[in-house]
């Protein structure tokens, strides 16, 4: 009976209705460590599993940020546009551009902003 004390992080991105790239780097954001674990639902194969309890956590984290209740006002968040030159030695024409609410998150902390 082991199973159901565990969620797996699969599982628990079906619930959220995000992929489950993003539930990881979410649940590892909370301090969570996901440990592998063979359960039926993934035919006896590894897959990684945090508890009932975290899993409930995370629910409580995502709730409270409002991303899952369509009537909970969410305040507009400050964030960071970046520009990126990726190998401005190869093609400096090459850039990305992307938003973030987290630098760090992101790694851009060790680069230079303008």
């Amino acid at each position: 009976m082991e199973e159901f004390k565990f969620v797996s992080i699969k599982n628990l991105s079906e619930d959220l209705g995000i992929d489950r790239s993003h539930a990881r780097k979410y649940i590892l954001k909370l301090g969570i460590i996901p440990e592998k674990r063979r359960t039926v639902d993934s035919g006896n194969q590894l897959t990684l599993t945090i508890t009932n309890e975290e899993a409930n956590l995370v629910k409580k984290h995502r709730f409270e940020q409002g991303f899952t209740s369509e009537d909970k006002i969410v305040n507009g968040e400050n964030g960071y546009f970046y520009v990126i030159q990726l190998v401005p030695e190869l093609d400096p024409k090459r850039i990305k551009l992307g938003y973030t609410n987290d630098l760090k998150d992101r790694g851009l902390l060790k680069f230079n902003s303008l």
